[in-house]
């Protein structure tokens, strides 16, 4: 075990932290990005909280090692796939809508939040919501 993976183990607990090859295969590539031809990250973590993100940033630093956020890993153009290795964030498990406001018309949500979720909790309020057709979700 290494000073990164002790530093990130003292934030996230064992099962929201990974450095097995084959999980981290499935962060290496997109539909866009051929499987083998990108980076693995050495780690991925998926955080729930923001105090969570704020840790793992410092710790990053600390470490000088890069870190690549991916939400719900339905992008298409290599925007999520590492290209130096580092900390792969997996940020579904932030997947809470936080505020609906039917005044202004706009929704709070975190990044892990599906669109088929938003257009359910938008749905029950009265609004409509376009689901893009090449989203996750």
């Amino acid at each position: 075990m290494n000073d990164l993976y002790r530093a990130l183990a003292s934030v996230f607990p064992k099962d929201r932290i990974t450095d097995d090859e084959v999980v981290l295969a499935g962060y290496a590539a997109d539909s866009a990005i051929a499987p083998g031809s990108a980076t693995f990250p050495s780690y991925a973590v998926l955080p729930k909280t923001t105090e969570e993100i704020t840790h793992l940033l410092q710790i990053a630093d600390r470490f000088r090692v890069p870190v690549t956020p991916m939400a719900r890993g339905s992008n298409i153009a290599g925007m999520t796939v590492p290209v130096q290795g580092g900390i792969m964030a997996d940020l579904r498990l932030m997947n809470r809508i936080i505020e609906i406001n039917e005044d202004g018309a706009y929704a709070v949500i975190e990044p892990g939040v599906t669109f088929h979720d938003l257009y359910k909790e938008l749905k029950k309020a009265g609004f409509f919501c376009h689901l893009p057709t090449a989203a996750g979700g």
